[in-house]
């Protein structure tokens, strides 16, 4: 956790931090599973395939060997969602009813840039609802588009907050202009400044039905937006979706619509589904595919693989049954591939999108489709090798390098044996010749090893392993406040400095939790790494002779630089100080640690 904000009391920070959950809040985005004491799971902050993010629920830190960083809730939510310090505390005290406690008595300062835009997007959403519901005849056409024309209920777009974009936006415009000012609404993404005359603000979207697409944390972060005939201005309606542009809390490429619903619904247990659009996301959660999640107007990116990744095994792909669709899923496979994530291709009838599909069939007929789906190979050979026995010669070695350098995006060498092996079966192409070509035209590349694995002997440097011992041990600590003389630690080594700083903090009536959070992040990373280091193996006397022999080098060092700040100065007194400094020392090998 970092520095207190101004005007909550760190009393009252201490004590929500007693009462958050932090792998309830790491949930949000990462899939922990039990490793021992720990839990562990991929790491949020990059893609990776092998977990190296681990939570220590007791202690109620988090480390990632990945990128370094660690800490408490506080400190995820800053580096996750790009939170300040008072709106991480805020948002954990909201989310735990937890009342805090201020200073001066105020509620807190207005709030980042961040909180501004997030206000902006919860306050619009609330309108689009009301617009949806309103006693206007617009309104009234857009529910009977969305009962009569959609076959969908009016609770299913109450329960997941589906609204309408009046066209007269006037009086509402002058409202949020009053509250936020243009600029704001402007970067918002909401508002626009048209082209032929840049003095004036208009709403982005109008006349459309509206879709909320939120965050990991299930706030409201941008729009999608869906033409509606005879209401959508003709100017306007060349799209048939419009999403929210890129902003502050905005990115395409690593947010779905959905994620956060599918994600609260599987918890693990099973796949997603990933489709094309809300209302095919929408129609396979009125048919119970709750997992159902939807790319928003882009293709799938390399961080929306990983953030499935990170909550499941394998993917079902709902594919539209024509060549965009699977022009699609083919550009999907490497990026798959490349994020260890399994995934299947359930293509529909020619002509049909998720929405229709289901809607005339049911879930039910999900069953027909799993039968007939298509592996990875499968839609690759399908596309690119079509009739191979009869292809020429030039056109099979064209399809081999396409397939082949999709499956050379898989980092694991025998996960890419397996691929080849079963493009074999798929091809009758003999396994060696492919193999042979696999390494011709697309080796995997080195990539270089960037996880750092939890280390299971304690740390080796005596300074790092002290700091170790004391952080790790309450009974330890008082030995090792008394024994461990301020003036013996060299500040220019980390472990020795830390531990200074800690004993220190510890002397002064301050707990080590506490003491974390005065570090900076670097230290403090450094500080969680070392609170995730086991050594359940050792007895208890080999801790003893371990701190023993630390002691002495800490106390040594610091002899020797006695030592040399003396010099060759021939006086009497520091010939005094020599000796005095060469009998300590002996004197202090010589102790026991008792």
């Amino acid at each position: 956790m970092s520095r207190a904000v101004a005007r909550i009391t760190k009393t009252s920070i201490r004590a929500l931090m007693e009462q958050v959950d932090l792998a309830d809040v790491v949930g949000a985005y990462v899939s922990l599973r039990r490793c021992g004491s720990l839990l562990r799971g991929l790491s949020p902050f990059k893609e990776e395939r092998t977990p190296s993010f681990f939570v220590n629920p007791e202690r109620r830190i988090f480390k990632c060997f990945s990128t370094g960083h660690g800490g408490d809730a506080i400190t995820f939510l800053q580096l996750k969602e790009q939170m300040s310090f008072h709106e991480a505390v805020e948002f954990l005290a909201k989310k735990y009813s937890f009342q805090l406690e201020f200073e001066d008595g105020s509620s807190g300062d207005g709030g980042s840039s961040r909180a501004l835009l997030l206000s902006i997007h919860e306050r619009m959403a609330a309108i689009y609802r009301e617009a949806f519901f309103a006693p206007t005849p617009q309104a009234h056409v857009v529910r009977i588009y969305w009962t009569e024309r959609r076959k969908f209920s009016l609770d299913c777009a109450e329960r997941y907050g589906v609204g309408f974009s009046p066209s007269d936006w006037h009086g509402v415009l002058r409202q949020f202009v009053g509250a936020y000012g243009e600029e704001s609404l402007v970067d918002s993404g909401l508002f626009l400044r048209p082209q032929n005359n840049r003095d004036v603000i208009l709403p982005r979207f109008r006349g459309r039905l509206m879709f909320p697409i939120e965050d990991g944390l299930g706030r409201t972060i941008a729009f999608s937006g869906r033409t509606l005939d005879g209401i959508t201005h003709q100017s306007e309606a060349a799209a048939k979706y419009v999403n929210s542009p890129e902003t502050a809390i905005f990115h395409k490429s690593s947010s779905l619509f959905g994620f956060a619903r599918a994600r609260a619904a599987l918890r693990g247990a099973a796949n997603f589904l990933l489709t094309e659009g809300p209302l095919d996301c929408i129609r396979c959660w009125e048919c119970g595919l709750a997992g159902a999640v939807a790319v928003q107007g882009t293709a799938a990116t390399a961080q929306h693989m990983a953030m499935l990744r990170r909550h499941a095994l394998e993917v079902e792909c709902l594919m539209d049954g024509d060549g965009a669709g699977s022009a699609a899923a083919l550009r999907m496979i490497p990026l798959a591939f490349r994020a260890a994530l399994g995934i299947r291709f359930l293509r529909l009838p020619s002509g049909t999108d998720p929405d229709e599909y289901l809607l005339a069939n049911g879930a039910a007929a999900m069953g027909a489709l799993r039968e007939n789906s298509l592996s990875p190979i499968d839609l690759l050979v399908e596309s690119h090798l079509p009739n191979c026995a009869t292809l020429s010669y030039a056109h099979r070695q064209q399809g081999l390098r396409e397939i082949l350098a999709a499956i050379g995006a898989a980092e694991s060498s025998s996960v890419r044996m397996e691929l080849i092996d079963e493009l074999s079966r798929k091809t009758g192409i003999a396994v060696e010749a492919l193999r042979e070509d696999h390494l011709r035209w697309s080796p995997a590349e080195a990539l270089a090893d960037e996880k750092k694995p939890i280390h299971c002997a304690p740390p080796v440097r005596a300074g790092d392993n002290l700091l170790w011992e004391f952080l790790r041990s309450d009974d330890l600590r008082p030995f090792l406040a008394e024994r461990v003389l301020p003036e013996w630690l060299d500040d220019g080594d980390r472990g020795e400095r830390l531990l200074n700083y800690f004993i220190g903090e510890y002397l002064n009536g301050v707990d080590v939790r506490e003491a974390i959070d005065g570090l900076d992040g670097e230290d403090r990373n450094y500080v969680c790494g070392l609170l995730f280091i086991e050594d359940e193996a050792a007895s208890n006397g080999d801790v003893e002779l371990r701190i023993g022999r630390c002691l002495e080098c800490i106390h040594g060092r610091y002899v020797e630089r006695q030592l040399a700040e003396i010099g060759g100065d021939g006086s009497d007194a520091a010939a005094k100080r020599r000796m005095e400094l060469r009998r300590e020392l002996r004197q202090f090998r010589g102790q026991a640690v008792t």
